[in-house]
């Protein structure tokens, strides 16, 4: 009988760790972003323009801090839609009080893959911040952006702790 169990068990973890059609596609984008995203991003192709002043370098600068929030925004919409698809509270909001096995808020234990999700978003406002005041271009917005990042991370926290 435990054979049989072990046998089970390797099965389910053969055929759960097969990758889905829409994954094989989704990696492949994610790939080519990533190639497309090292190029004009994180690359020096400014250099190649030929930019001879420095409003053009700074116009460069500017399109590859944007271009960098887009491939994260992209990217986070792209992992929150992944994991949160399949819940049964994505398609009712009935069930938004009701966490997994039938638990109420606020006695709700939130799933790895969501935390991960928070732990991603959290993550990249805290960059945010210390990328607004070491290392991105000074805009006339700052305090109102270091506000919004702030604010961001704070609401972040609260909704993970509260969820």
């Amino acid at each position: 009988v435990e054979e049989m169990g072990v046998c089970k068990g390797m099965h389910r973890f053969l055929h759960a760790h097969i990758p889905a059609p829409g994954h094989l596609i989704l990696l492949h984008f994610q790939e080519k972003m990533r190639r497309l995203a090292r190029r004009l991003i994180f690359g020096k192709w400014d250099a190649r323009l030929g930019s001879e002043t420095d409003a053009e370098r700074m116009k460069i600068r500017k399109f590859k801090e944007s271009a960098w929030k887009g491939v994260y925004f992209l990217s986070a919409e792209f992992l929150a839609l992944a994991v949160t698809y399949n819940e049964p509270w994505f398609t009712s909001t009935m069930n938004f009080w009701v966490g997994p096995g039938d638990q109420i808020w606020p006695d709700q234990t939130m799933k790895f893959k969501l935390k991960g999700v928070y732990m991603y978003a959290a993550g990249f406002y805290m960059y945010s911040i210390i990328a607004l005041l070491f290392w991105e271009t000074r805009r006339s917005d700052f305090g109102l952006s270091m506000t919004h990042h702030i604010a961001s991370v704070f609401l972040i926290v609260m909704s993970y702790i509260f969820r």
